[in-house]
């Protein structure tokens, strides 16, 4: 059994050079492979919470079936009962209640139809970033003072400034009409298009009063310190909910809340999966040349070992075992380089100059940043030891195929 390890051994150096650009070709490979799974990763959860820190949260409690219809009378009636729970913490970094109706603003010449969102202005600068997104005048007052906060676009719209009078008009939860002045307090820029046309806030208690909604909201909005956590906190509190016989209220998370995020991404991935894929042929058809090269350059050699009885099967496992040790060699060294680079990005962020001044203005990181674990690492492992595998068996095949007559003409 040894004197056949360090023939493999030993055939695997014959060129040396040949040997050392393969294993370098899988090395590069591997370290590619790991490193770009790990910032694939790391964009995907930094952009969700990047949207999910504008307005949804990672999770939002609200009342079944609210998400479908919105109506406004299937609220939380009683918020303050659950505000302990989450005050608790188990992965709940912040969270905010929120009061969500729509209705007709009006400035000095125009009227457009938005959602007003009541917000509790200290709890929701820790929830989203609304606070760092407000371009002209100021955030919102710890006391109701009548002030709304506008997007960038919906201002243009109205036509309004910092300190214009706007009339809000809706319809209260009890069927009256909801009325009142409130004042251009602030004017917002987001990123997201929909959001600045679309969504005016104001003070909740203000809001609650508006709409004949005292006591109640419409959602609560949490942020975790843990994007993985998202699937533990949700059964977490389902489970308290559950308990307490509060089967009325729902725990979503950002993907059913916002779907076509999480379908935005999962066409992505499948892109990113094509490319991954095309990188692993290549490589894959480098190390069945190199092999090819191998075996025809041993073709009488091998012609010889099996006119002298060594079974064919045996030649087979040889060239299995001649790939798999190259292999594994630029496999091995190729995760650990990946993964270290990654990790050092995980700790720094990856900055461009321009792009991060964009999402500074957008108050989000100025970084993209890799999130490497041994998970991603084994995917990058196992996708190129299969591919190498796979690709190694067509060379052994041609092993099992040589006729001893034939393979002595060789030269």
């Amino acid at each position: 059994m040894m004197t056949f390890i360090r023939m493999v051994w030993r055939n695997l150096w014959r060129n040396t050079r040949r040997s050392l650009l393969t294993t370098s070709a899988i090395f590069f490979a591997t370290l590619l492979l790991v490193f770009m799974l790990a910032l694939q990763k790391g964009s995907y959860q930094g952009m969700i919470n990047n949207a999910v820190k504008i307005h949804t949260g990672h999770i939002q409690i609200q009342r079944e079936s609210y998400l479908d219809e919105m109506n406004i009378n299937l609220s939380i009636d009683n918020p303050e009962m659950i505000y302990p729970i989450l005050n608790q913490g188990h992965h709940i970094q912040s969270f905010a209640p929120r009061l969500n109706s729509p209705a007709l603003i009006s400035s000095a010449g125009n009227t457009f139809g938005v959602l007003v969102i009541g917000v509790d202005p200290d709890r929701e600068a820790e929830v989203s970033t609304l606070k760092k997104v407000i371009r002209e005048g100021s955030y919102l007052s710890s006391e109701p003072d009548h002030g709304a906060l506008l997007g960038e676009t919906m201002a243009k719209n109205l036509g309004v400034t910092i300190g214009d009078e706007l009339i809000f008009m809706g319809q209260a939860a009890n069927g009256a009409l909801a009325a009142d002045r409130f004042y251009v307090k602030g004017i917002y820029r987001s990123g997201l298009s929909e959001f600045d046309r679309n969504i005016v806030c104001i003070d909740l208690k203000e809001a609650q009063e508006l709409f004949s909604m005292e006591g109640r909201v419409s959602d609560i909005a949490l942020i975790l310190d843990d994007f993985r956590s998202i699937k533990e906190v949700k059964d977490y509190l389902m489970d308290i909910f559950g308990k307490r016989g509060w089967g009325a209220y729902k725990v979503l998370t950002w993907s059913e809340i916002t779907p076509a995020l999480k379908q935005a991404i999962a066409l992505d991935a499948s892109s990113a999966y094509i490319f991954y894929f095309i990188l692993l042929m290549v490589v894959g058809f480098g190390i069945m040349n190199t092999f090819l090269m191998s075996i025809f350059e041993r073709m009488r050699e091998i012609g010889v070992m099996i006119a002298l009885g060594v079974r064919p099967g045996l030649m087979f496992l040889m060239v299995i075992l001649e790939s798999l040790t190259l292999s594994s060699i630029g496999i091995l060294s190729g995760a650990i380089a990946g993964s270290g680079l990654a990790y050092y990005y995980e700790r720094t962020g990856i900055h461009l100059s321009e792009l991060s001044e964009m999402m500074e203005f957008f108050g989000m990181p100025s970084g993209i940043f890799p999130d490497i674990s041994i998970g991603v690492a084994m995917v990058a492992v196992i996708a190129v030891f299969a591919i190498t595998l796979l690709i190694a068996i067509y060379p052994a095949i041609k092993v099992l195929r040589i006729k001893p007559v034939e393979a002595l003409r060789y030269i």
